[in-house]
């Protein structure tokens, strides 16, 4: 698997995205503009060198700027859009052949992990203000294929500061059983 910067996610800048309401996390349905995109990159297979199938999907994740619809301040938020690409070397291919790529939403660890954080309501990283997964639109780049998508607050609370202890302690690694576990973090299991 190989990764580049990429220009798959083109044409997001003043587009509508609705978040869906989450109960388990109090969030509401909102809707949000999209304004800029700051970043992009893109994991990708070369059909031609890469054999393994466990591999896949293939995506471009881009980190784009966006505020809520109805705020008339229109404060800033991040948006983190994840699109599934077509196998390199397939991307001018008929869309029947590009479908058959598309796979349902697949597990971000970048999302789960704010979910956790959320959860434990950890202070020091970016509250999580929705979220979308879905299906791309039979003219999409890989029709049927996932697209997710969440929002981040900016900005966070700066007073706090995240330091390697706060892995275990917010749940995202193990420490090992021995009393002076914070000074050996090559042990924690992740």
């Amino acid at each position: 698997m190989h990764s580049a910067e990429t220009s798959f996610l083109i044409g997001f800048e003043g587009t509508e995205v609705t978040t869906e309401a989450n109960f388990e996390f109090q969030l509401p349905t909102k809707t949000w503009i999209v304004t800029e995109k700051l970043e992009e990159v893109s994991l990708f297979i070369n059909r031609h060198l890469d054999t393994d199938d466990s591999l896949k999907p293939r995506f471009a994740a881009g980190k784009f700027l966006c505020y809520l619809k109805d705020d008339a301040t229109k404060e800033p938020a991040f948006m983190r859009i994840y699109y599934q690409i077509p196998t390199s070397g397939t991307e001018r291919s008929p869309s029947k052949d590009r479908a058959a790529q598309g796979v349902l939403p697949i597990e971000l660890t970048e999302l789960t992990a704010f979910k956790s954080l959320m959860k434990q309501a950890c202070p020091v990283v970016p509250r999580l203000l929705g979220y979308r997964e879905g299906k791309q639109p039979d003219d999409g780049i890989t029709p049927g294929g996932h697209i997710s998508g969440f929002r981040m607050a900016v900005p966070v609370d700066s007073g706090r500061k995240w330091a390697d202890v706060s892995f275990v302690t917010y749940g995202l690694a193990k420490a090992p059983r021995r009393m002076d576990w914070y000074e050996h973090d090559e042990e924690w299991e992740k």
